[in-house]
């Protein structure tokens, strides 16, 4: 899904690019975990998509934004889940002082470590 969406992006990007407006939209997407997948406890990197010279923040049950790392062409956040349950998560992006853009909120369950 969220390879569909950088494409139509990138799409979008070329037509832009011949049109007046040079402005690039923001876009960000959570690509793993993806929606009602199943994670172990423990450490898991959650892999989101973004544009390189954006800040990318993740927010993890309406708790606050964290700062995601790139690498490797994308972006990635080292989570710790400890507690077994829904879990949700909200990633955006910003490039400079502008308005920050949201992906969709994506949710997950979280296991105890050997059940799956």
């Amino acid at each position: 899904m969220a390879e569909k969406l950088l494409t139509k992006i990138k799409k979008g990007l070329t037509a832009e690019s011949k049109s007046k407006t040079k402005e690039t939209p923001l876009i960000v997407a959570i690509d793993y975990p993806r929606e009602g997948d199943t994670v172990l406890a423990g450490h898991y990197a959650i892999r989101l998509s973004g544009m390189p010279d954006c800040t990318v923040q993740l927010s993890i049950n309406g708790k606050d934004w964290q700062a995601c790392r790139f690498a490797a062409g994308y972006f990635w956040y080292d989570w710790w889940p400890a507690k077994p349950g829904k879990t949700t998560m909200e990633a955006r992006t910003q490039k400079g002082k502008g308005q920050p853009k949201s992906a969709p909120t994506r949710s997950c369950t979280v296991v105890a470590s050997g059940r799956r």
